[in-house]
């Protein structure tokens, strides 16, 4: 049995370090929304692809892996395009002597996502002034 999701979306809140019993945790959320064809209004014929904003779904994200943990508090930020990588677990605790649940995802790897303007950026920085 596989326990595999794959998520790309945008940061929903900065990270936030929780110490718990058992390890610290990183924890923020992260919205995704999906993707489909339509009508290209400037090219007749043809189809673009956009975000479908009445198809978004928040989740919540849980870093465990100390390495990740520290990797995703140094360079994660609210906004950022991200790609999570990891498996679904249920959340389980009491209120008021209700139990409650909740599904997260854990993470077991997380890339970035540059979006055209960041491309730019880096390859503005890159290029070395002109001797003219």
């Amino acid at each position: 049995m596989s326990n595999t999701i794959v998520l790309t979306g945008n940061v929903g809140k900065n990270p936030s370090l929780e110490k718990t019993d058992r390890a610290n945790v990183v924890r923020f959320s992260m919205l995704c929304d999906e993707w489909k064809r339509v009508d290209d209004p400037d090219n007749p014929g043809k189809k673009t692809i956009t975000s479908d904003t009445d198809k978004q779904e928040w989740y919540q994200i849980s870093v465990w892996k100390e390495s990740l943990s520290e990797a995703v508090m140094k360079t994660i930020q609210k906004g950022a395009r991200i790609t999570v990588e990891g498996h679904l677990t249920v959340g389980r605790w009491e209120k008021d002597g209700v139990p409650q649940f909740a599904l997260q995802i854990t993470a077991d790897n997380i890339l970035h996502n540059l979006n055209r303007v960041d491309e730019v950026r880096l390859r503005e920085r890159r290029v070395e002034p002109s001797d003219a």
